[in-house]
């Protein structure tokens, strides 16, 4: 049975955050391995199970970027290779990368739902994110797999407490929508809280009544588009992003949304502008983390890139 490994991710918690349970789970990655080991039986696999050794090794060193193409390597010989993802996810997430890391974990999942660790180290994204009932049940999930897990335990704790204080400042703003409806910042704050919740409809509707009431809000048309881009609306995703960018050029995190939109409807020469721009502008606030994965995705694109 493999020890128990955990890797610590924030060393200074954020003024007032007390929480103690940051840290990245790697629970029976060892045993997965040999597993997997086992069923291959082929002496071809010996090339990528060494790229893997040494993406770990990189990974211990805390030299993640270099362990990040390792993993890829081995990934490109095999998609479903789960330690390969398990640890690239884990690189992601001590990256602040929390989006590409969501996504690795939740290709992971598909391979080995039973683990743990893994729905934990999922939850800690979520929570990044601020999704945090999707982070709750994370939690939960792995907690039912596993109930002897400090870190799982803490995490939902701390998720719960968060909750508690969303939805008492969502009362706050219905009181205030109760006496003035037409208040876009009460109706903007108020979509935010329901997109924590993972009320995405709910939170589409204060969106579009902010809107309605202050277009030149950036930042809710891009909230507004990202909720459109998930559903599956990519031609309204595409038009909530061009208003963000257009009433905010500097967003970022428009540009990027904007062209992960591009990217899924096929114009790639227009996706790439538009990484680009977003990890210029990342780049000149120093956001290079952020950077970073606008550039990955060009580097996905074309190789040899960015």
């Amino acid at each position: 049975m493999p020890k128990e490994e955990f890797i610590y991710l924030d060393a200074r918690p954020a003024r007032g955050d007390s929480e103690g349970f940051r840290y990245l789970s790697e629970i029976g990655l060892e045993r997965d391995r040999t597993e997997e080991k086992g069923e291959a039986g082929n002496p071809e696999t010996g090339g990528a199970e060494s790229i893997y050794e040494e993406g770990v090794a990189l990974y211990r060193q805390g030299r993640l970027r270099l362990a990040l193409k390792a993993f890829d390597r081995v990934l490109e010989e095999n998609p479903r290779d789960f330690p390969a993802l398990y640890h690239k996810g884990n690189s992601l997430l001590k990256l602040k990368r929390y989006e590409e890391a969501l996504e690795i974990f939740e290709r992971a999942a598909e391979i080995k739902p039973e683990n743990a660790g893994l729905w934990t180290n999922m939850g800690f994204a979520l929570k990044k994110l601020e999704r945090f009932r999707d982070a709750l049940e994370a939690f939960e999930k792995s907690i039912s797999l596993n109930p002897v897990q400090k870190n799982a335990w803490e995490g939902k704790d701390s998720v719960l407490s968060l909750i508690s204080l969303c939805e008492e400042k969502l009362s706050e703003y219905e009181k205030i929508l109760e006496r003035n409806p037409g208040d876009p910042d009460a109706l903007f704050k108020t979509g935010k809280l329901w997109l924590r919740f993972g009320e995405q409809e709910k939170a589409m509707q204060a969106f579009k009544n902010a809107l309605e009431v202050k277009p030149e809000n950036a930042e809710a048309w891009k909230l507004r588009g990202k909720i459109l881009f998930k559903a599956g609306s990519e031609k309204e995703a595409l038009h909530a992003f061009e208003n963000a960018t257009r009433l905010k050029p500097d967003h970022p995190e428009a540009w990027y949304e904007r062209g992960k939109v591009f990217l899924k409807l096929g114009n790639l020469r227009a996706a790439e502008n538009a990484f680009k721009i977003a990890a210029d502008l990342w780049e000149s606030k120093g956001l290079k983390t952020r950077a970073e994965s606008a550039r990955e995705n060009i580097r996905r694109m074309s190789p040899g890139k960015a």
